[in-house]
């Protein structure tokens, strides 16, 4: 249990943000001369997209915790009627 629990919402987690990262840049940003200009190092590329990546993922949470909890209490309510 624990090392299912460690490894899927931990370490599958950061290595797939990794491999996600290094695969944008290798493929996308390397064969892109203005880009590859601009982001000639992949940790910078890196601070950038976690600089906007971060901010993203917590309003797409927020408006994800809003929304559900509004659909569920729906349901709820559908279902004692």
């Amino acid at each position: 249990m624990d090392f299912r629990n460690g490894h899927s919402i931990y370490l599958a987690f950061v290595l797939s943000f990794v491999n996600f990262i290094l695969i944008v840049y290798n493929l996308g940003i390397s064969s892109i001369p203005v880009l590859n200009q601009a982001l000639s190092n992949v940790w910078v590329f890196a601070a950038i997209f976690i600089f906007l990546y971060i901010p993203a993922a917590i309003l797409i949470g927020y408006w994800h915790r809003k929304k559900q909890y509004s659909v569920e209490n729906e349901a709820w309510l559908q279902e004692n009627w």
